[in-house]
């Protein structure tokens, strides 16, 4: 199925895209972290999918290859939902296809030479751990991200806000990728739908 578009350049958009791991969820001063209210980070983390020769999985004119990646257990349903709008938007004269409501974004990385894959992670207070599920190119992946919680009595400049959340870690498939807390391309070869290869840094 053919993808259909929307331009967008909103800087909500955009700030949803680029936004950094630390994320206030409290406007207000409170230090009291409530329990049990689902939040979304960003750890600018890039993906990419690709089979044994090193081909994207993901072409960014056919939604059917879109990855999706959701808080909870990804049904058909969900896929289709997802994919239903995609807006593209530039950023830093790159375009990004978005769509999940803003929650997932794909682009085409030009020193790679593949299409990328992004996605925010996901949480839920006041849980350390937490695992959200990727469906892609027909098989059902996990990422699962250990979070730390932080308040104004941590010392920390907390915009707008209480409290926040810092990534710690976060697993793909049970493999670390995020490597000395530092932003990073992930590379999943997928050989076959029964083999997942993680490898960071590089193929």
């Amino acid at each position: 199925m053919k993808r259909l578009f929307s331009i967008v350049g909103t800087l909500a958009l955009c700030a949803m895209i680029v936004s950094g791991c630390n994320w206030s969820l409290d406007p207000q001063q409170d230090t009291t972290i409530p329990e049990d209210v689902l939040f979304f980070t960003n750890a600018n983390l890039e993906f990419f999918f690709l089979d044994g020769e090193g081909n994207d999985l993901v072409d960014i004119d056919e939604v059917d290859t879109y990855p999706v990646a959701y808080p909870e257990r990804v049904t058909a349903d969900i896929i289709r939902e997802a994919t239903e709008k995609v807006d593209v938007t530039t950023i830093n004269n790159r375009e990004y296809s978005v769509y999940t409501g803003g929650h997932n974004w794909l682009s085409f990385d030009s020193d790679e030479g593949n299409v990328s894959f992004g996605t925010h992670m996901w949480g839920k207070t006041v849980k350390t751990r937490y695992t959200q599920y990727l469906s892609v190119d027909g098989t059902l992946d996990s990422l699962t991200v250990t979070y730390k919680y932080l308040t104004a009595a941590d010392d920390v400049r907390i915009s707008g806000g209480g409290w926040t959340v810092q990534v710690q870690s976060i697993q793909y498939n049970g493999v670390e990728v995020f490597v000395n807390n530092e932003n990073g391309k992930v590379f999943i070869e997928k050989p076959s739908r029964e083999q997942t290869i993680v490898k960071v840094g590089q193929r």
